[in-house]
């Protein structure tokens, strides 16, 4: 028999032996201990974040006096808007009163035709008024010290104590605002009555002296 031909020699894994290598190197260095950084570098890293804070500070200031100056043109603009509805219905009323001082001036002037206009300018100044929200307070019942000021008092035979008798000067409020108290005249009850009440209070008095 032929001698059979010599079969290669296997060619190394290079990737095989390489493997081991690679994982000693990895192993090193996992092993190795990280340094701490150095003064310089803390230096530099607080450095750095100053800056930033600093930064940050400066935007969050701009930020915020920017929407301070958009609050305020808002407010302005809200009372320019507001006066400017309230003075633009107020406006036909002038001129009605500027037209009955003209008519007041003519020397065939008739006094109750002027009071009647007078009336309606009168009536439709608190038409225009409601509309913007004023309502005049009610004196017409008890004395309430939150919308009423007393401007004196008196007994009455006719309308019961603490409640109002007349009304001096009438009050206004806007919503739940009370932009002017009624001025009131309010009655301490029949004057029997009243004289009794003054009378216990001065006996009350004597006792405690």
């Amino acid at each position: 028999a032929a001698d059979k031909a010599p079969k290669p020699a296997p060619e190394p894994d290079i990737e095989a032996a390489a493997a081991p290598d690679a994982a000693d190197a990895t192993e090193d260095a996992e092993e190795e201990p990280q340094l701490p950084p150095t003064p310089e570098e803390q230096i530099a890293q607080l450095t750095d974040a100053v800056a930033e804070a600093k930064d940050k500070h400066l935007r969050l200031r701009a930020e915020l006096d920017n929407f301070r100056k958009r609050s305020q043109r808002d407010i302005s603009s809200a009372r320019i808007i507001g006066k400017t509805a309230a003075i633009e219905s107020i406006l036909p009323i002038v001129d009605h009163f500027g037209m009955a001082m003209m008519a007041a001036d003519q020397e065939n002037a008739d006094i109750a035709t002027l009071k009647q206009g007078m009336q309606m300018i009168h009536a439709e100044l608190e038409r225009c008024l409601k509309a913007l929200g004023l309502e005049k307070i009610l004196t017409d019942g008890k004395f309430d010290p939150k919308q009423h000021e007393a401007v004196s008092t008196e007994p009455s035979d006719d309308v019961p104590a603490e409640h109002i008798i007349r009304e001096w000067k009438a009050g206004y409020r806007l919503g739940e605002v009370v932009l002017r108290a009624a001025m009131v005249l309010v009655s301490t009850g029949p004057e029997v009555a009243a004289e009794e009440a003054a009378g216990a209070d001065e006996a009350a008095g004597d006792d405690k002296a």
